[in-house]
């Protein structure tokens, strides 16, 4: 027998396998699988430019400024809602981005010093504005 369609003051929502919404992919399943996709595939092609700018010898305080403010906004964006209930295996991909962005060999530069995904949202409680922010998302 077929579900009865969800309705929310008389009109029909229609039923998706993900919906992204304020920059969050969201699934029927919530497992997060989706947004953690979203996330590796957007802090790899800012990872991108990070090592642009290691390949023109830009100081190591720029290239933590860059990484602070395009690459770890990327990943850590709406950790707080989705970070302590994502799968120990989808924060390896996250975390495959923090380390190839503090990566150094003998002709680059050190990278910034980050916590890794799965350590940085256990560090942080959740204040009652970010549980706010969270619901408002969700």
């Amino acid at each position: 027998m077929p579900s009865q369609p969800l309705r929310i003051r008389g009109e029909v929502v229609e039923e998706v396998e993900d919906y992204k919404y304020l920059g969050v992919v969201i699934d029927n399943r919530l497992d997060w699988k989706s947004n953690t996709e979203a996330v590796y595939k957007k802090g790899m092609s800012r990872l991108y430019f990070l090592r642009k700018l290691r390949s023109f010898n830009v100081g190591s305080r720029m290239l933590e400024i860059f990484y602070q403010s395009v690459v770890a906004s990327a990943i850590f964006f709406a950790a707080v809602c989705w970070g302590s209930s994502i799968r120990a295996s989808d924060t390896n991909r996250p975390d495959k981005i923090i380390k190839k962005a503090g990566s150094s060999d003998s002709s680059r530069q050190e990278g910034p010093a980050v916590p890794l995904l799965h350590t940085a949202w256990k560090e942080q409680p959740l204040t009652e504005g970010a549980a706010q922010s969270c619901q408002t998302v969700l």
